[in-house]
């Protein structure tokens, strides 16, 4: 294999593949991963609204089953002695902290909102926290510091290739709660709409493939990688993708 002289260190080519994923995917790309498996079934009687069922009848049939998600993660995290919910100015965070109240006591919560000041991300999840009753801390991703000794630290803390810059903020709250706490987090109105699926289907893998190295570029303003050739890009993707037919 190959080797070149890098910062006075060996890189094999290896090496060098993987940085160029990082620099195009923001992320390392590595074998496949287990996913944790789904706490129910999917729903195999077909769409409910197909069922005849009403809008208040499907509003209480989506209230008793997030009811029976929310009390088999509580049953799993019974040892926990405190809940950390961060709060955004959007409803899917405010629908994770509502439907805690009724099995966690607000002593044992603590909401957090992390952004910028001035910004409704920021702003709106105090008053959020105020009216539920629950103790909120905010903070301001300003201060942050963005230094490869830090984000290299972040990175090794982490069990899977997830994106690196994006989490980094997220992982502020851990930074100030500490890991014994319970993180409850989810974010649902994209997927549900079926927002990050294209638009028309791919005729085949290797336009589905195309499609999946056009779409997961990280930054577009500017080529960051020095391996931006299409074909090399693809032969990585099928080689090393996690998601694999």
């Amino acid at each position: 294999m190959a080797e070149n002289d890098l910062a006075g260190e060996a890189v094999t080519f290896e090496d060098f593949h993987s940085v160029c994923r990082f620099l195009y995917y923001g992320y390392v790309t590595g074998d496949h991963i287990e996913l944790p498996i789904c706490l129910e079934p999917p729903n195999r009687d077909g769409r409910l609204a197909e069922r005849g069922m009403s809008l208040k009848e499907l509003v209480c049939e989506g209230v008793s089953r997030l009811s029976g998600v929310y009390r088999a993660l509580l049953d799993s995290h019974a040892s926990a002695s405190m809940h950390v919910i961060p709060i955004s100015g959007g409803m899917d965070s405010r629908a994770i902290l509502g439907g805690l109240l009724p099995y966690v006591d607000s002593s044992r919560m603590q909401a957090v909102t992390f952004g910028v000041p001035g910004t409704w991300d920021f702003d709106i999840g105090p008053m959020v926290a105020k009216e539920a009753g629950v103790a909120h801390t905010q903070i301001d991703l300003s201060g942050v510091p963005w230094d490869t000794e830090s984000l290299v630290r972040f990175a090794g803390e982490c069990e899977r290739p997830i994106a690196l810059f994006e989490p980094y903020l997220f992982h502020q709250m851990r930074v100030r709660f500490g890991r014994e706490c319970v993180y409850w987090s989810g974010w649902m109105s994209g997927v549900l709409s079926g927002a990050h699926l294209p638009a028309y289907s791919s005729s085949s893998w290797d336009q589905a493939v195309s499609r999946f190295v056009s779409c997961n570029r990280f930054a577009r303003s500017i080529h960051l990688s020095p391996w931006t050739s299409g074909q090399r890009i693809v032969f990585q993707i099928l080689r090393y993708a996690i998601v694999t037919p």
